[in-house]
């Protein structure tokens, strides 16, 4: 079994312009482009955690100017994110005879876009949630 972090892109920058995607990492980066990540926001963790807080919000938005790490959101939602990794987990599967996924931080990610990235991938899958409610 191995754990994916499929949710989040780190980077020193909250800045997600296509430029500034473009130059990330060197232009390594996988999703260079603005409309592939929700806008900048915390989530607020004492107003009850409603799903699209915690889906659309990111991990962590650093302070910036002093080089802390921010946790860009991705939009697992749009057919964009999913498509690129849908395409991706058959192939990384395969290729390590993998035969489990564990998805960290799942209730930060579409449910949907989480059904059909197992479904891809053909094996079992779990999934990581924080939190006192095992039900």
């Amino acid at each position: 079994m191995v754990d994916v972090a499929l949710n989040h892109a780190a980077s020193t920058s909250t800045d997600i312009s296509n430029s500034a995607l473009e130059k990330a990492a060197s232009g390594k980066l996988l999703f260079k482009k603005t409309e592939n990540y929700h806008p900048p926001c915390k989530i607020n963790y004492g107003s009850g955690e409603n799903d699209q807080n915690l889906q659309q919000c990111w991990f962590v938005v650093g302070d910036e100017g002093k080089n802390d790490i921010s946790l860009m959101d991705l939009k697992t939602e749009s057919a964009g994110v999913a498509d690129v990794y849908n395409a991706w987990v058959g192939p990384f599967v395969q290729k390590y005879g993998i035969d489990g996924l564990r998805l960290d931080a799942s209730k930060h990610m579409d449910l949907a876009f989480q059904h059909n990235l197992c479904q891809a991938a053909g094996v079992f899958c779990a999934t990581e949630v924080v939190g006192e409610d095992v039900g």
